[in-house]
């Protein structure tokens, strides 16, 4: 039978929300020199960026078709300015003015110049929703007339740019966000027009998944010896297989639906745009205040408080109803009413 909400959507939201807080405390403890195990940061770190931004990117794409035929083109960009762009200057501003009020601490130390460039030159995570804007208007100009043609040329396009970015003989950030993660833009358009998905929530399909995931990870790390950011047919391989045993988990999950995980993937926007503010904060705090180098305890505190403090942050934020923190009226105000 096949499931009657998207549940299952939200459950792969908290999976990857919960695996790029993770990523990402794990980097910046790293990064500001904290005893850790080289070996084990390596090979965590390469593991969990093999699958979990292709994973937003494929969730990303997933109700793209649905939303654009709904909408329009002029209303579609409207929302995408109000849902995607307000967030990644918003965020992006309140961020880098902490970073430089706290430049002597931080990993990454910031300037004005840094503020301005967030036009051309994305900060720290916001890199992501610089890159999904992009996605959708360069999708809607080529999917404008026609979807199913469009889709499978796009798909073996965004392959061949994949597999053989020198090919393109083209540099610049956008170029790289395209060759990197377009794909898995357009795979979760396609995974979208299936019309059955429950059978992945099968135990013997989530189990042969993650034999699968165990069994290519090893393969790929430890016999060849290679890294998540050489690009090629095992990456690919890598991040499809991650996807999927995401997808088989959360579809699984979602039969019996739990309102805080829901909850946390539906927040996922809300943690993503704080939880460098939050746990690199807590970082800051132990090492430079109190002079903490417990990579277990730097691990635990900044991955705790890069998922719960946005959590009560956005608590807040609705509970006395502020509104346009994470989004903005924008479309509203230009666009006729229906």
């Amino acid at each position: 039978m096949a499931l009657s909400r998207d549940y299952w959507v939200d459950y792969a939201k908290a999976i990857g929300i919960v695996l790029v807080v993770f990523g990402h405390v794990l980097r910046g403890i790293f990064e500001s020199g904290i005893p850790l195990s080289e070996s084990f940061y390596h090979y965590s770190d390469s593991i969990v960026y093999s699958f979990h931004m292709p994973l937003f990117f494929f969730l990303s794409g997933l109700f793209f078709f649905d939303s654009f035929k709904k909408r329009g083109p002029i209303s579609f960009v409207a929302n995408k300015v109000d849902t995607v762009v307000y967030p990644y200057f918003v965020w992006s501003i309140i961020q880098l003015s902490f970073a430089i009020l706290l430049s002597q601490y931080t990993n990454h130390p910031s300037n004005l110049n840094t503020l301005v460039s967030i036009l051309w030159e994305p900060a720290g995570q916001f890199w992501f929703l610089y890159a999904l804007f992009f996605f959708f208007l360069f999708s809607i100009v080529i999917f404008y007339k026609t979807f199913t043609a469009s889709l499978t040329l796009a798909c073996v396009g965004a392959l061949i740019l994949y597999l053989f970015p020198p090919l393109f003989e083209l540099d610049g950030m956008i170029f790289i966000y395209f060759s990197t993660y377009y794909l898995f833009f357009l795979l979760g358009a396609v995974f979208r027009k299936l019309d059955d998905i429950s059978f992945l929530g099968q135990p013997k399909w989530i189990g042969s998944l993650f034999g699968v995931f165990l069994l290519s990870q090893y393969f790929f790390h430890f016999v060849m010896d290679m890294h998540f950011e050489q690009r090629g047919v095992f990456t690919l391989w890598l991040a499809v297989v991650g996807i999927l045993l995401v997808v088989a988990i959360s579809v699984w999950a979602a039969q019996k639906p739990s309102k805080w995980c829901l909850y946390l993937g539906s927040s996922s926007m809300a943690i993503y745009v704080m939880h460098i503010l939050t746990g690199s904060g807590v970082r800051v705090i132990l090492d430079k205040f109190f002079g903490v180098d417990s990579f277990v305890i730097h691990l635990v505190a900044g991955f705790s408080a890069g998922l719960i403090v946005p959590l009560v942050a956005l608590y807040l934020f609705n509970r006395f109803r502020l509104s346009y923190v994470f989004s903005a009226p924008i479309s509203k105000l230009v666009l006729p009413k229906a």
